[in-house]
């Protein structure tokens, strides 16, 4: 057996046993359908669990940037007084967030809706760019016009916007890796009966 036969051999194992874990990607991908209806649905609470888990994340990164620059370990892209003031940063950040998650909300869809702004009249003037070469894409233009009109909403409705829209984007999110996770599991079902191989339970 040759190289290439070896590696095709270990591409198949790998793919089937993959694919016999179907329904665990299954129910994976149903899981964060159900999460991220819900968070579409009920994207003031999405907005507030998605604020706190960002400041737990952000006070266990500041906590670990401390207790390494403290500890005096010099990482090879860091010195160590880096590393103690992005932990303070980070340990900052953490508590506007978990002190005031509302309030970070809003401040932080302000940014969001400033850039997709930027984006959207990046897009459209790249559009209008491109034509004159005869290449412009109208998907590009209808995405900027869509980028700008969204981050119109937002600082419109702001600060209303930022109770739900961190809320709403966080749970779309989900939607679409839950779908995505679906078909792939349905694939996988289907690379099963073409090998006839039945799934481990």
């Amino acid at each position: 057996m040759n190289h290439n036969e070896i590696v095709e051999f270990e591409v198949n194992i790998d793919s089937e046993q993959l694919a016999r874990k179907w329904k665990f990607f299954f129910l994976l991908g149903i899981t964060l359908g159900i999460l991220g209806l819900g968070g579409i649905i009920f994207s003031v609470s999405m907005t507030l669990t998605t604020m706190i888990f960002f400041g737990v994340l952000l006070l266990v990164a500041g906590l670990s940037l401390m207790f390494t620059g403290i500890k005096g370990e010099t990482s090879l892209w860091m010195s160590k007084k880096a590393q103690i003031l992005l932990g303070l940063a980070y340990l900052l950040l953490a508590l506007i967030f978990l002190l005031d998650p509302f309030g970070a909300a809003m401040g932080l869809t302000l940014l969001v809706a400033f850039w997709l702004g930027i984006i959207g009249v990046g897009r459209i003037l790249q559009y209008f760019q491109m034509k004159k070469t005869h290449a412009a894409i109208r998907s590009r233009l209808f995405q900027g016009v869509l980028n700008l009109l969204l981050g119109l909403i937002l600082v419109f409705s702001w600060p209303i916007s930022g109770l739900w829209a961190i809320g709403i984007f966080v749970g779309v999110e989900l939607l679409v890796q839950g779908n995505l996770l679906v078909a792939f599991s349905l694939l996988m079902k289907k690379h099963l009966q073409q090998k006839k191989v039945e799934p481990i339970a």
